[in-house]
């Protein structure tokens, strides 16, 4: 009896030691997001806290719940263990709670999200943003303020983006790997690949 209850005494330590570790690294920021750049990524930022928190309760509850069942149920001598087979009250507590939150979570998202995709304004700046292995390029409007027509027919090497030659707006577009965007204006990015599919995240401006 002696082996069993060192190693549930090992598990419970460590499933305890465990969850303040984890605890520990999210309440001191460990790992975290870097600073705000845009107005939307208050409320997601507050979206994402809300659910830390309400995941965060659970994660240690049940972990300080499951370390006190290995340790105050290991196996002893002389002890029967008690067979139930259900607790109709409590399953209906728990799965009230859970949908509660649930409902809370989604229904918050759903609406941040309508909200944060819907269309930008007429005087949003534009920035196209051009996908391919290994690099990423910034198609900006020049002096004139609007972008020149791109089609990929007019692909070539001289014309790896495929600017329309006879399009005049598009002769003082400009090119770059580095973006820049303008601040306190909103932003439209369009996006387009040469390639595959690449996933365009921007931290800061989540």
């Amino acid at each position: 009896m002696k082996k069993f209850s060192g190693q549930a005494f090992l598990y419970a330590a460590f499933l305890l030691v465990f969850t303040l570790i984890a605890a520990y690294t999210v309440a001191n920021k460990t790992w975290w997001f870097p600073p705000l750049a845009s107005v939307q990524g208050i409320e997601i930022d507050n979206l994402f806290m809300i659910t830390l928190l309400l995941t965060g309760i659970v994660f240690i509850a049940v972990h300080v719940v499951l370390a006190f069942f290995v340790w105050r149920y290991r196996e002893q001598a002389q002890q029967r263990a008690s067979y139930i087979t259900h607790n109709t009250r409590f399953e209906v507590s728990a799965a009230v709670t859970v949908a509660l939150a649930l409902v809370i979570l989604v229904g918050g998202g759903t609406t941040l999200w309508t909200k944060i995709q819907s269309p930008p304004p007429p005087d949003a700046f534009t920035v196209e943003v051009w996908a391919e292995q290994f690099r990423w390029t910034f198609h900006y409007p020049g002096a004139d303020g609007r972008m020149g027509r791109v089609e990929t027919r007019f692909i070539s090497d001289d014309n790896p983006y495929g600017l329309d030659p006879a399009d005049p707006y598009g002769r003082d577009d400009i090119f770059t790997t580095e973006m820049h965007v303008p601040y306190g204006k909103p932003i439209s990015v369009l996006l387009h690949s040469k390639d595959v599919l690449h996933s365009f995240f921007l931290p800061h401006f989540r």
